[in-house]
């Protein structure tokens, strides 16, 4: 799998890009990538996509977010059942996907590794990790998604890694 949230949201399986959904599912993709491999609270969740104002009925507009997510994602998996990408967790939600795979990822590995090079003198091969690094970037952060959302520290704070 591949995943970007530097610029507009989007997901590829096997070459191929899926359509991550709704702008509001999208969000939630976008957010769970940003915390890749840990846990994001409900209550964090409801709160971003809903800028503070979370209907009655949003923790369950959010399950099933994560069941559709689920399916993109994990097409093989049985319905109702949690699987290596989106594995339940009692706290809340949570998106396993390796370094190389999310764009997010790479660019923040690539600026370390740039910034290690640098401090050890070694100019050129801090310049090409940052060349790759910005490289990642191809518009403003979680492009497609509510401006509410995009608005939110969290998505402000990736933005300003640049």
């Amino acid at each position: 799998m591949r995943f970007e949230l530097l610029g507009p949201v989007r997901l590829w399986r096997d070459g191929h890009e899926l359509d991550p959904g709704f702008p509001q599912q999208r969000a939630l993709l976008a957010l769970l990538l940003i915390h890749a491999g840990r846990p994001v609270p409900t209550a964090e969740i409801l709160d971003v996509l809903w800028a503070q104002r979370p209907p009655a009925s949003a923790p369950n507009v959010v399950r099933r977010y994560v069941a559709a997510l689920r399916r993109l994602l994990e097409p093989g998996s049985p319905p109702r059942t949690p699987g290596p990408r989106l594995p339940r967790r009692t706290v809340g939600h949570l998106l396993e996907a390796d370094p190389d795979e999310v764009d997010l990822l790479r660019f923040r590995e690539r600026t370390r590794e740039g910034k290690r090079a640098a401090a050890t003198g070694r100019a050129g091969t801090a310049a090409r990790q940052f060349v790759l690094a910005l490289g990642e970037w191809r518009g403003p952060v979680a492009m497609g998604v509510p401006a509410s959302v995009r608005d939110h520290a969290q998505f402000a704070a990736v933005q300003r890694e640049l």
